[in-house]
C-alpha cells in the first residue's frame, strides 16, 4: 500500500478523477490501518520517506496559537522550586508551534497503549483529578482533528533544551539519558504546569525555548510517596502501575518508556 501511494504521489502527470480518489481511499486505508490523526497528509509522508514507518515531518502547528497562549496562562503558577536558576518570569509567551507527524513512533505508542490496557494492574487507567492541561488540552486536539484522549491518557508539558526538543521527535525520548537525581530514579518526566517544565530548558536559541506536548498514556497511576527510588520504580515496571505522580510544590508524572509517549507539538516561546 505504501509503495503504490508513493508511486501515485511521485507521478507528476495529471491525475484523472478514478485514480484521485484510488489515490484517496489508499490514503484512507493507511491511516485507518495504523490510527493515524486524520489531519496528516499520508501521501506527502511517505513521499520522502524509505517507507511508511520512516516518515518523519515538523509542520507548522495549528494557526490558533491563542490555544497554546491560553494553555500556558492557564498552567502558570508563580512558584519557585530548587531546581530553577533565578526567578520565576513573570509569564510566558507563544511564538510559534510545529506539530510533528513521526509515523512509526505514532504506531509504537498506539501498540504499547493498546498491550498496556490489557494488562492487570493494581488499579483501573484513571487520570488524576483536575490536570491544569485538561481543558486547553482538548481544545488544542479538536482545533488539530487529533483524536480525543482514551481513558488513563492525558497530555502534559515536558520542558527540555532547543537541540534536545528536535532530536526527541526525529528519533525517541532516551531514558538512558535521565538522570538518577530525579525523585523516581532514571525515567522520563512531565509536568502539568508551564512553570514547572520550563526550569528544564535552555537559551541555546537566544531568547526562544521549546517546551514539547505530549500525549501520554498514564494508565494506572501510583502516588510516588516512597522514600526509596528502587521500590519506587520497580512497583512500576513490575506491573502494579503504568506511571507515577510526585505532588509536592507542583505535580509532576513519570513513565519509564518512550512507548507510552507521543510529542503532538514542539511549542516554542519567550519567557517574560
Amino acid at each position: 500500500l505504501t509503495e503504490a501511494l508513493k508511486v501515485a504521489h511521485q507521478n507528476q502527470a495529471p491525475k484523472s478523477e478514478i485514480l484521485a480518489y484510488k489515490i484517496a481511499a489508499l490514503e484512507r486505508r493507511l491511516g485507518g490501518k495504523y490510527q493515524l490523526p486524520s489531519s496528516w497528509s499520508v501521501s506527502s509522508l511517505v513521499s520522502g520517506a524509505a517507507s511508511l514507518f520512516d516518515a518523519t515531518a515538523l509542520v507548522r502547528g495549528p494557526r490558533n496559537l491563542a490555544l497554546f497562549q491560553t494553555l500556558f496562562d492557564k498552567t502558570y503558577r508563580d512558584t519557585r522550586t530548587r531546581d530553577r536558576r533565578g526567578p520565576v518570569p513573570g509569564g510566558f509567551k507563544v511564538d510559534s508551534v510545529q506539530e510533528v507527524r513521526n509515523v512509526g513512533w505514532f504506531k509504537e505508542y498506539g501498540k504499547r497503549r493498546e498491550w498496556l490496557q490489557r494488562q492487570k494492574t493494581d488499579s483501573p487507567p484513571k487520570v488524576p483529578s483536575e490536570l491544569l492541561t485538561w481543558d486547553a488540552s482538548h481544545q488544542i486536539m479538536k482545533d488539530s482533528k487529533l483524536d480525543p484522549l482514551q481513558p488513563g491518557e492525558a497530555f502534559l508539558l515536558h520542558g527540555t533544551s532547543a537541540r534536545n526538543a528536535v532530536d526527541i521527535v526525529n528519533g525517541r525520548f532516551d531514558v538512558s539519558l535521565g538522570s538518577d537525581q530525579g525523585l523516581a530514579g532514571k525515567g522520563l518526566y512531565f509536568a502539568e504546569s508551564v512553570t514547572k517544565s520550563d526550569e528544564y530548558t535552555d537559551d541555546s536559541k537566544g531568547d526562544l525555548h521549546a517546551m514539547l506536548f505530549c500525549r501520554v498514556y498514564l494508565g494506572s497511576v501510583s502516588r510516588c510517596t516512597e522514600p526509596d527510588k528502587s521500590r519506587i520504580k520497580s512497583k512500576c515496571k513490575g506491573g502494579g502501575s503504568n506511571s507515577l505522580v510526585a505532588d509536592r510544590l507542583y505535580r509532576e508524572f513519570v513513565v519509564y518508556s518512550h512507548k507510552q509517549v507521543y510529542p503532538h507539538f514542539v511549542i516554542w516561546y519567550k519567557r517574560l
